[in-house]
């Protein structure tokens, strides 16, 4: 006795309707923004204003010169998540560390916080400094 067989439409419309439904339920996490900027680009973010910008470095590294308006959360530090977490998610971060290994690391982990717009600067403060842009010194 042979099995009764769905006609291959049905099939199609039921896979197709899940496809739709699992697009549907994203979150707005799935619709964050990351992403990896060379600095004129990333200076170009800093002048535009209404962005929060984050140098991830230690306290000695940022008094040795960093980007106008940074706030500075030690990602060595233990508390750096907890920092991080006071933070606005809704705004737009930009972050930078000494060469990008650092802020290449912390990408997921605003990811996993729930931000939905970081852009991190690729090369870093060298990067920035080569590339002949402004650090403020104190």
């Amino acid at each position: 006795m042979s099995r009764p067989r769905l006609p291959i439409g049905p099939v199609l419309l039921l896979a197709a309707l899940a496809a739709v439904a699992a697009t549907a339920c994203g979150s707005a996490v799935d619709e964050a923004v990351f992403e990896t900027v060379e600095p004129a680009a990333f200076n170009k973010l800093v002048e535009g204003g209404d962005v929060v910008i984050v140098d991830i470095r230690t306290p000695e590294e940022y008094s040795g010169g960093h980007i106008v308006d940074s706030a500075m959360i030690d990602f060595n530090d233990p508390s750096f998540r907890a920092r991080l977490g006071e933070l606005d998610k809704g705004a737009h971060h930009l972050i930078y560390c000494r060469t990008g290994n650092r802020s290449a690391q912390a990408l997921p982990i605003f990811k996993e916080l729930g931000f939905t717009r970081v852009t991190e600067l690729d090369g870093g403060i060298i990067g920035w400094a080569e590339a002949g842009l402004p650090l403020i010194r104190p």
